[in-house]
């Protein structure tokens, strides 16, 4: 259970970070 809520998170940060670098990008560019 606990193995398996930290992996969901470790998940949703990797797709917030996704998200947040594109974002980045486009502002930047």
């Amino acid at each position: 259970m606990l193995i398996h809520l930290l992996s969901m998170t470790y998940i949703i940060n990797i797709d917030i970070n996704i998200e947040f670098n594109e974002r980045f990008k486009k502002e930047t560019v």
